[in-house]
Order: C-alpha cells, then structure tokens, then sequence
C-alpha cells in the first residue's frame, strides 16, 4: 500500500511538473505571437503614413517644399493650408516614432526597432523640422521621455 501511494504521490508530481513546463511554452508561444502582431501593427501604420504621402501630390509637395526645400531649383511657395498640412503629417508620423519609442522602453523590442522605423535622421535630420521641433506647442502633447530620447538622439533642442 505504502508503495502504491509513493508511486500516485511520483505520478503527480510528473504531472504537475509537466504541466508547468506545457504552460510555460503557451506563454512563450503567446508572447511571440503578441510581438509578431504589434510589430505588425506599427509596419502597417508606418506603411499607411508613407502611402498617404506618396499618394496626395499636393501634401507630398509641400512636404517636399517645407522639410527639403534645397532638393528645388526654385521651392514652391507653400500656402498656409499647405503648412497646416505638413505640420499635422509631421505630427502624425511623431505620434507613431513615439509609439515605436515607448513599446521599446516597455521592452516589447529591443532598440533595433528605433532604426528600423526611422527614430534618427531623413527628414528629422534637417533645418526646417529642427525649427518645427523647437517652436512647436504640440510637443505637450507627447509622452516627456519621448521627446528627451528623440530630441537627444536627433541633436535637437
């Protein structure tokens, strides 16, 4: 008797070991799952900003016209409406560099995410977006270590 209850305590023992080890590789499977569809999430918003870019003419020029306007022989003048434009793009592409930033200081990425998805240079790296990044009262509106990192990483104010 003393035997058959060693061998069920034995057994049980296995059984609760294995299922320890079962569940512990549904965690694993699951947070790779959650990385792979969040990773995928931000390709598609990041894929969605470009397109709207590339595909209103009028916006891509005044992007153009604002951020890079040495790329012209003579840069077109923008309208106010044209400036409005390009700063709340500008604000938009911010807003995802900021989501990317914080599900990397969460740890949901390691900190080859940031190139990845364009946290340092193009077109953060010139005057005109230096001057929008230091005037802009819009900053207020994004998370404070965001704009420390971004700002540090760009060499801006």
């Amino acid at each position: 008797m003393k035997q058959d209850s060693t061998a069920r305590q034995v057994i049980s023992a296995v059984a609760v070991v294995a299922s320890l080890v079962f569940v512990g590789l549904e965690i694993r499977q699951n947070t790779a799952a959650q990385r792979s569809q969040t990773r995928q999430a931000i390709a598609d918003a990041s894929k969605d900003q470009i397109l709207r870019l590339a595909e209103d003419a009028q916006l891509a020029r005044a992007w153009q016209g604002y951020l890079f306007p040495e790329r012209f022989a003579s840069p077109p003048a923008l309208t106010v409406l044209d400036t409005v434009r390009v700063e709340q793009a500008i604000l938009a592409f911010m807003r995802h560099q900021e989501n990317v930033y914080l599900q990397y200081r969460e740890g949901v990425f390691d900190e080859s995410i940031l190139d990845t998805y364009g946290f340092v240079g193009g077109a953060w790296d010139t005057p005109q977006f230096a001057v929008f990044w230091e005037t802009s009262p819009m900053l207020a509106v994004f998370d404070s270590s965001f704009v420390r990192a971004f700002s540090e990483a760009n060499g801006l104010r």
